[in-house]
């Protein structure tokens, strides 16, 4: 909470708090979900190598116990570490090997949440029609399933893809509703998303004229969920 609340020193000091009592109270589960959520927290802090070596601990510690959920939650973590570190080899290899695995779970938001991650890796590839599908395929996903923050984080990705692709009003129109819809949940956005959203606009801004830039933007934070989901999945249309 305080992590998506953009309370850091909070989240820190509560994850450290947590992992202290657990390991009071030998309580190896608890001591991997404590160490995994300290790693968060030097994530957001941009900490990124402390935070990938703590991830391969608690990898390490939920698959002793026998945890293939929360495995596979913190080998998300670890591959978003990694491939921030710059290995973007072994990022792709662990989307990989937990999307069947998640799907095996049944785990719908694991499996939406790791495909969004593997568009990325082939939007880095250049495969940006491929990525722009899986985005969709997992933004319908989180749309079924009435996760919100899911839906306003996909909405960023698929405005960045689709500015790749030179569609840059419809870029601007998801990057704003992605941005409406966090001030409306009341959650900080992501260092990680802030940057690709600013990356996305900075595009749009040095191609469009101003009128239309702003009338995209504008347009974009009126929309509700429903009507930029609805866009979203029908940007393959034009």
């Amino acid at each position: 909470m305080a992590i998506n609340l953009g309370e850091l020193d909070a989240a820190r000091t509560r994850a450290e708090q947590s992992l202290e009592l657990y390991r009071h109270l030998g309580d190896p589960w608890g001591i991997a979900y404590a160490s995994m959520m300290i790693g968060n927290a030097l994530g957001e802090e941009d900490d990124t190598a402390a935070a990938a070596a703590v991830f391969e601990e608690s990898v390490e510690r939920f698959q002793e116990l026998g945890d293939e959920q929360f495995t596979l939650l913190a080998m998300t973590n670890l591959a978003y570490a990694v491939g921030e570190l710059g290995d973007l080899g072994r990022e792709k290899k662990l989307y990989e090997t937990i999307f069947p695995r998640a799907q095996a779970l049944g785990n719908r938001h694991l499996e939406a949440y790791t495909l969004a991650e593997l568009a990325y890796v082939a939007r880095y590839e250049g495969r940006l029609a491929e990525a722009a599908s899986m985005l969709r395929e997992s933004l319908g996903i989180f749309h079924e399933r009435g996760d919100r923050w899911q839906q306003a984080l996909n909405l960023g990705r698929l405005g960045a893809v689709l500015a790749d692709q030179g569609r840059l009003g419809a870029a601007v129109l998801l990057v704003a509703s992605s941005e409406a819809l966090a001030d409306e949940i009341g959650a900080k956005t992501p260092s990680w998303a802030a940057r690709r959203n600013e990356e996305t606009l900075t595009a749009a801004r040095s191609q469009l004229d101003e009128a239309a830039f702003e009338k995209a933007w504008e347009e974009g934070r009126r929309m509700t969920l429903d009507q930029a989901v609805a866009l979203a999945l029908g940007a393959d249309d034009g």
